[in-house]
């Protein structure tokens, strides 16, 4: 078994992948299984917006959204990835799944919605399952991701952990790829997890090096501040570009679009 998650706006359920079981506990024998028909199930999420919507992800890159009241097949599926979906995260607030593989990104898809009710912690989404959903942003990293969770009261942030190469705890800014936002350093091996405390400040993380962390966000290093924020190219007609910092001010910004132009 891959993942198992289970549905907090009801009676509990846990769903179990590779043949995707879904039983109420903790005393009855009810089990409802769900055959996805494609390749090994790696993780399930159950949205917190709708509480019959699930999302399962497969070894072979797709992804698929299931309906509770209609277990006999899936709703929606959609390649992701180029390979192994080893990963998945709704967001708390916003109608985008953030899904993680072995090709080495991070990308979040926008599903869409019929309408929207309430607003944070308490909103809830109605979703439109038989509309595709579109690929808001994309993250590329230096490793196979093995885990990503969004970090709560911060829209656009989120934490992943590595299947090799890199030990840390990366988190990012989706809107900022490359660059990860912060960095926590602290495990000799891979990370194996993270869990926030409902403080966007305050996180556990797991380690193959037999480690538990508790990490504050005042601890982290920032690697876009020791980034060089200078950059040349010279293209093959041997002409030069060159980008560095500026601090915007109009009346300079006049000057230099009269040199340019």
């Amino acid at each position: 078994m891959h993942g198992l998650d289970t549905r907090t706006h009801e009676e509990g359920r846990i769903t179990f992948p590779r043949t995707l079981g879904i039983s109420p506990f903790p005393y009855t024998r009810e089990i409802v299984e769900i055959a996805s028909n494609t390749e090994s199930v790696r993780d399930v999420q159950f949205s917190p917006h709708q509480s019959y919507v699930f999302v399962a992800v497969s070894e072979n890159g797709n992804v698929q959204l299931w309906d509770m009241r209609r277990p006999e097949r899936w709703t929606q599926q959609f390649t992701a990835h180029s390979g192994p979906v080893f990963t998945c995260d709704w967001h708390p607030a916003e109608p985008w799944l953030a899904t993680a593989s072995r090709d080495k990104t991070i990308k979040v898809q926008q599903c869409f919605f019929l309408y929207c009710l309430g607003k944070h912690p308490n909103i809830q989404m109605v979703w439109d399952l038989s509309v595709k959903p579109t690929l808001e942003y994309v993250v590329p990293t230096i490793a196979s991701v093995g885990f990503i969770k969004w970090r709560p009261q911060r829209k656009f942030h989120i934490a992943s952990c590595a299947l090799v190469v890199d030990c840390g705890v990366n988190v990012w800014d989706v809107r900022r790829p490359y660059i990860p936002y912060a960095a926590f350093t602290e495990h000799k091996d891979v990370a194996t997890g993270v869990a926030w405390r409902g403080d966007p400040h305050v996180f556990l993380s797991t380690s193959r090096d037999h480690t538990l962390y508790h990490h504050v966000f005042q601890d982290a290093t920032r690697p876009a501040d020791k980034a060089n924020p200078q950059g040349i190219a010279l293209s093959c007609r041997m002409d030069v570009s060159h980008a560095y910092r500026v601090h915007v001010n109009p009346s300079r910004t006049a000057k230099l679009a009269g040199k340019l132009w």
